[in-house]
C-alpha cells in the first residue's frame, strides 16, 4: 500500500517541541524513531522519543497526567500518548495522525 505525502510540517518536530515546552528545564531529546502508519481510513506515524530528564518528580507526574493533555499539533491529530519514567529518561510514545 503507497502512503500518501504528509502535508504540513513535519509532525514529529511539532511533537517533540509541544512536549519539550510541558517538560522541566534540563530534558533534553536523545533518541526519535518515527514508523508510518495507515489504517483504512487515517494516515499518520507512530512516534516512540525517549528524552533525558534531570528532575525525576516532574517526570513522574508529566508521565501520570500526558494522556490527558491537549497538544496543538498543526495539521496533525494526536490520536494518542503514552509516558514512561525511569531513573532518569522518560519515553513517551505517541500516535499522530493526519488532519483531514
Amino acid at each position: 500500500m503507497m502512503m500518501a505525502p504528509l502535508r504540513g510540517p513535519e509532525p514529529g518536530r511539532l511533537l517533540v517541541a509541544a512536549l519539550l515546552a510541558r517538560l522541566p528545564t534540563g530534558t533534553a531529546l536523545l533518541e526519535q524513531d518515527r514508523t508510518p502508519w495507515a489504517s483504512a481510513t487515517f494516515v499518520g506515524t507512530r512516534h516512540r522519543l525517549l528524552f533525558s530528564c534531570p528532575d525525576r518528580p516532574a517526570a513522574d507526574a508529566f508521565a501520570a497526567t500526558v494522556a490527558e493533555d491537549d497538544f496543538a499539533l498543526r495539521g496533525h491529530l494526536l490520536a494518542g500518548i503514552t509516558a514512561d519514567a525511569d531513573a532518569d529518561t522518560l519515553l513517551v510514545e505517541a500516535l499522530t495522525l493526519i488532519e483531514a
